[in-house]
């Protein structure tokens, strides 16, 4: 709501001061949300700046500070000039201009997505606390599904990031999760073009999520980066929600799965999209590697990679 009055004026080039106009100008505004999804200070009395190309958001803020006055002062470009002749004073239609701009100004976010969108930057320094509220808010339920907190601080920011960008997409979209591939993520597919672009948005960056904190986790156990196979994996890994609570374990299964593609000279690119052949490559005649690559792919699939502490299956070299 507006604390005492509101009132604009207009001022051109060659102008200091125009008579007020009272009118349907900011009429608009009562309904705007707040640009930054919330309010600064406020003084008894306000004095603020309009062109054509303000937003409604930001022009809500800056025409509500004041306590007893607001004036809002509705400006134009300037116009070129030589040292003979001042500029020519345009008609008050620029308010017409005005208007229209706040009429057609983008719909306002949520919080949450403006955390989401926010990019790492000393404009958006305010919104690391924001992406730290996610973090605390976020549902149990979620993060079991997402990596845990990493150590590394480049990750942590990024981590945070991901967290708020899932749970924006979850809200906007009212996700239910289901038991399919992505499910816990995306829910139900469904026929919204829109909502299967930020379907497709949010996976993306959970898998690359998903894919660092792995190359992170393994790094320690000898994996200097990881081979087009392990990324791979991961990324199916990550399509279930299981991170692997044990990179030790992982490790020691994807140094058993390079010495069999060495020894069978599996090709580097992935063959199919099914995970196995992905990884181990296409069925082997040989009988002695029958069921050394039976155990593999069962290691692989191995959903959570042992969350319940069962470890994991030892095989020959």
């Amino acid at each position: 709501m507006l604390a005492g009055s509101l009132r604009s004026s207009y001022c051109g080039p060659g102008a200091a001061h125009a008579d007020p106009v009272r009118g349907p100008l900011f009429g608009a505004l009562a309904a705007a949300l707040t640009s930054y999804a919330g309010q600064g200070g406020t003084w008894k009395r306000s004095t603020s700046r309009c062109d054509a190309v303000i937003s409604r958001a930001v022009a809500y803020v800056t025409s509500t500070r004041g306590e007893d006055a607001n004036d809002v002062f509705i400006t134009h470009p300037e116009q070129d000039s030589d040292v003979d002749t001042l500029p020519r004073l345009p008609r008050p239609a620029i308010a017409d201009a005005v208007s229209r701009r706040l009429d057609s100004s983008e719909p306002q976010r949520t919080a949450i997505e403006l955390i989401a969108l926010s990019e790492d930057t000393p404009a958006a320094a305010s919104s690391r606390h924001a992406k730290q509220s996610a973090e605390r808010l976020a549902d149990p339920a979620l993060l079991k599904h997402l990596p845990p907190r990493p150590h590394a601080p480049y990750l942590v920011a990024r981590w945070r990031h991901v967290i708020a960008e899932v749970m924006a997409y979850q809200e906007r979209w009212s996700v239910r999760p289901s038991e399919q591939e992505w499910g816990w993520l995306a829910g139900q597919p469904d026929n919204d073009p829109a909502h299967a672009s930020d379907s497709r948005d949010v996976i993306r960056a959970v898998t690359e999520l998903h894919t660092a904190c792995l190359a992170e986790a393994l790094r320690a156990h000898g994996w200097a980066e990881l081979p087009t196979w392990a990324v791979t994996h991961s990324n199916w890994l990550a399509s279930r929600g299981q991170f692997p609570p044990r990179p030790e374990a992982l490790a020691e299964l994807y140094a058993r799965v390079a010495a069999y593609r060495a020894e069978l000279q599996v090709e580097s690119a992935p063959i199919t999209g099914n995970l196995i052949e992905s990884v181990l490559g296409i069925d082997t005649d040989d009988p002695s590697q029958v069921a050394r690559r039976a155990r593999l792919a069962a290691n692989l699939r191995r959903q959570n990679m042992q969350a319940t502490g069962a470890g994991v299956e030892r095989i020959g070299a």
